[in-house]
């Protein structure tokens, strides 16, 4: 039933988007009543938006809606059509990828704290909020994902937690072939942070200045302090810049150890050249 209601919310969101009914109208629980406003919804879809006709009675589209069955069968055959369709073929390509991003991890022994499995698979920083809420979840899944490039995925529901992050960082799958261990889990998001003029012209900047708050970095580069402190606090996740906080005033300064571990990866690479 909670499929149901949110589907029927989701029509009655959409009938006051077109004004066929007002925010605080409620949709009838009669089928006859319901498809007169279906019968609305598709007048207003063709008139402007020159929609062709339903592909399905009015009627039959109301009793669909107040069947909850019907709902959660349809629901579950447009997945599994959508799955069969465009995604399982690609999945199962990616399988080899995933566990060999499974078993890397699983080998490290990291601590048992999530900033420590968060930075060990994703090369990033935690974010604040799974920073201030990271010890309420009991239980915290890893999910190797093979298609979100910089991106992680944070999943919650009660004292769960699930985590998606970038499979393609680890010892890559060819064939039958598991390459050697490559070290870019921590360096590719730090290659992408340093990868734009602007933010590699500032750490160069304290690199040379030292410690200097936003506003003074902003004028230096010449960029708004809202510019500035997006490029900053990317830099900062990533451990390329320390941040500390004096009242108000945010204050940057280069992270030495997070650039030599950058060079000692790149060097890591080089060592692997046959």
């Amino acid at each position: 039933y909670a499929l149901q209601k949110a589907t029927l919310k989701a029509f009655e969101e959409q009938l006051v988007r077109m004004e066929v009914i007002g925010k605080d109208t409620k949709l009838p629980n009669d089928v006859t009543r319901l498809a007169q406003l279906v019968d609305k919804m598709q007048q207003a879809r063709e008139e402007q938006w020159q929609s062709p006709p339903a592909p399905m009675p009015s009627e039959a589209f109301a009793q669909f809606l107040l069947n909850a069955q019907a709902i959660h069968e349809h629901l579950l055959s447009a997945i599994h059509h959508t799955w069969t369709r465009f995604y399982a073929e690609h999945a199962a390509g990616d399988l080899p990828q995933k566990f060999a991003a499974a078993d890397y991890h699983t080998a490290q022994n990291y601590a048992p704290d999530i900033t420590t499995i968060f930075r060990g698979v994703s090369g990033r920083n935690p974010t604040p909020w799974l920073s201030e809420n990271a010890a309420r979840f009991k239980q915290v899944e890893l999910i190797p994902c093979c298609h979100l490039g910089t991106y992680v995925t944070l999943f919650t529901l009660g004292d769960r937690l699930w985590i998606g992050f970038n499979a393609n960082l680890v010892p890559t799958i060819a064939g039958d072939t598991v390459h050697a261990p490559l070290p870019i889990i921590n360096l590719y998001p730090a290659m992408k942070a340093l990868a734009d003029e602007a933010r590699l012209k500032t750490v160069a900047f304290l690199a040379q200045q030292g410690e200097s708050n936003v506003g003074e970095i902003a004028d230096a580069m010449k960029l708004t302090q809202s510019t500035a402190s997006r490029h900053l606090s990317l830099l900062a996740k990533t451990d390329i810049l320390q941040m500390r906080r004096d009242g108000a005033m945010r204050y940057y300064k280069v992270n030495p150890s997070a650039l030599y571990e950058i060079a000692h990866s790149l060097t890591g690479l080089a060592d692997q050249n046959p």
